[in-house]
């Protein structure tokens, strides 16, 4: 892709006058802004594919995972994600891929987020969050990792 010059587009304007100069300008700026909307949708477009493709690829290794490990008593939650309890307090984890950055978000419904603290401490990665959720940043190759290690650090998981 070519590079955008504007000594380039500057050089056609010569012999103009100021008014037709700006006229033309004002239009390349039109185009510039078109083009970046359709290239921000098509980056959006491209990200959401990639994220349900393998959101559900994902999900579908998760559940396969608790039917095996947890003999399928980890339930899904619509709108929240998978359900586990961690110091007898539930917790929800779910997934999310922002233009093919992966983020565990563990949440809580209420109260205190030191449970969580202690939870992802033992996972060796970046946390952001507020008060009812941390964030834990993965790649794409550790996120079946870690949320398999979320699960087996819950409750749930009789050793």
């Amino acid at each position: 892709m070519e590079k955008f010059d504007i000594n380039k587009e500057m050089a056609k304007l010569k012999g103009l006058n100021i008014i037709e100069k700006c006229s033309a300008l004002d239009d390349l700026l039109d185009d510039l802004e078109d083009a970046q909307e359709q290239i921000i949708c098509a980056k959006d477009e491209i990200s959401e594919e990639y994220a349900n493709v393998f959101t559900k690829k994902f999900h579908e290794e998760i559940a396969s995972f608790i039917a095996e490990t947890f003999d399928g008593k980890i339930p899904y939650v619509e709108k929240y994600g998978y359900q586990i309890m961690y110091d007898n307090r539930p917790i929800y984890i779910t997934l999310f891929c922002t233009y093919g950055e992966w983020s565990i978000c563990l949440f809580v419904k209420s109260g205190s987020t030191k449970h969580l603290i202690k939870l992802t401490g033992v996972l060796g990665v970046n946390i952001t969050g507020n008060g009812a959720s941390l964030n834990l940043e993965v790649t794409e190759k550790d996120l079946l990792s870690k949320v398999k290690q979320i699960l087996l650090l819950s409750d749930s998981y009789e050793k």
